[in-house]
């Protein structure tokens, strides 16, 4: 399929490429900004916003803590400026299976929370770390699985190209 002198360029791409996309951190293949992360924590879905008969308005304790801790970690990770370019974002949301389930294990996780909430707080975490606002995502996949452990993976990369 190679040809000689094309062979070993290209087994070095690959195990770069395979080392760039194990988890942990930010990186850059041919110009565009990518990041992919394991973020361990308890999924946590973006709550609705709560009203005071004062009429302020606050958000709960646990989702402001999970948007701390992603956006830290992601700060943590990133490297360069904020990405003002449309990203493609990919989360994977590992939940840890119940007791009940003896032997066999479900891939999917079908049951609360719900994915679109889960994807909310994870955009918003995000917000002028990663990229300046969550707009600039245009392409999205999303899942919830089981997993021995429990997190959030995220890959995000900048899309540079034209759509052809």
């Amino acid at each position: 399929m190679f040809s000689t002198a094309l062979k070993p360029i290209a087994l070095e791409r690959i195990r770069a490429m395979a080392d760039l996309f194990s988890l942990g951190g930010a990186f850059n293949v041919d110009g565009i900004n990518s990041i992919n992360l394991f973020i361990e924590m308890k999924p946590t879905p973006k709550s609705r916003p709560r009203f005071v008969k004062t009429g302020r308005v606050f958000t709960d304790k646990k989702t402001v803590a999970a948007e701390k801790l992603i956006g830290l970690k992601c700060k943590a990770a990133k490297s360069g400026e904020i990405w003002r370019f449309p990203i493609q974002l990919s989360l994977r949301f590992h939940f840890v299976p119940p007791k009940a389930y003896r032997g066999k294990v479900p891939a999917w996780r079908p049951k609360k929370p719900d994915l679109d909430n889960l994807t909310k707080l994870v955009k918003d975490a995000c917000n002028g770390i990663l990229w300046v606002d969550d707009a600039q995502v245009v392409r999205l996949d999303a899942s919830k699985i089981y997993s021995s452990k429990q997190g959030v993976e995220i890959y995000a990369r900048e899309i540079t190209q034209q759509r052809q």
